[in-house]
C-alpha cells in the first residue's frame, strides 16, 4: 500500500475477527511418537529382565 498525496496520515491495512489456531510442527509429533516408543520399549525389556531374574532363584 503507498501513500500518494497524503501528508497528514499515513494508510494502514486493518485486519480483524482473525482467529488463530496453534499446530504443533511435525517434529514436535515425532519427537513425541519416538519418546512413547522407546518408553514401551524399554518398559517392556526392564520387565523381561526382571522375569528372568525371577525364574532363575526358583
Amino acid at each position: 500500500m503507498v501513500d500518494i498525496g497524503d501528508f497528514i496520515t499515513s494508510s494502514a491495512l486493518s485486519v480483524e475477527n482473525v482467529q488463530l489456531t496453534p499446530v504443533p510442527e511435525p517434529l514436535t509429533i515425532l519427537g513425541a511418537g519416538t519418546a512413547i516408543s522407546f518408553g514401551g520399549f524399554f518398559k517392556r525389556k526392564l520387565s523381561q529382565g526382571q522375569k528372568k531374574n525371577k525364574k532363575s532363584y526358583s
